[in-house]
């Protein structure tokens, strides 16, 4: 089974070092991203990828993280998927957001290689943990 993944950020360079990090962990995983929240809403509603896992920024323009994370709450042919937000800001901030929606967690931005690297191990463990090697 491959795990699809999908992160939404507006910061393209976390764009490229999420993918990294994600292949250096599972070559396997299909992995996509977009830097808009509105596209990967439309890329949702078009049925043209539903993923296991959808990580998405918090500090976005146009459409916030948590947005984002409410209006795919809203249709219930998501309920599988899981989402995490995370972001560079107060992980207070993100807190205070995180009870007004449903999400499966948040975490700050690692500043390292590695300490991304660790944290897409947890991501991915989640959907198939036998298969992660850390």
């Amino acid at each position: 089974m491959s795990i699809t993944i999908l992160v939404v950020d507006d910061d393209i360079d976390d764009i490229d070092l999420f993918k990294e990090a994600v292949e250096d962990m599972d070559k396997s995983v299909n992995y996509k991203s977009t830097v808009s929240a509105m596209e990967a809403l439309s890329i949702l509603d078009s049925r043209a990828l539903v993923p296991d896992i959808i990580v998405v920024d918090f500090n976005m323009p146009l459409l916030n993280g948590a947005e984002f994370i409410q209006a795919v709450r809203e249709n219930p042919d998501y309920d599988s998927i899981k989402l995490f937000l995370y972001s560079t800001c107060d992980l207070n901030q993100i807190m205070t957001d995180r009870y007004k929606i449903h999400i499966d967690g948040f975490f700050r931005k690692p500043t390292t290689f590695d300490g991304l690297r660790s944290k897409v191990s947890d991501l991915l463990a989640l959907c198939n943990p036998s298969k992660i090697n850390r």
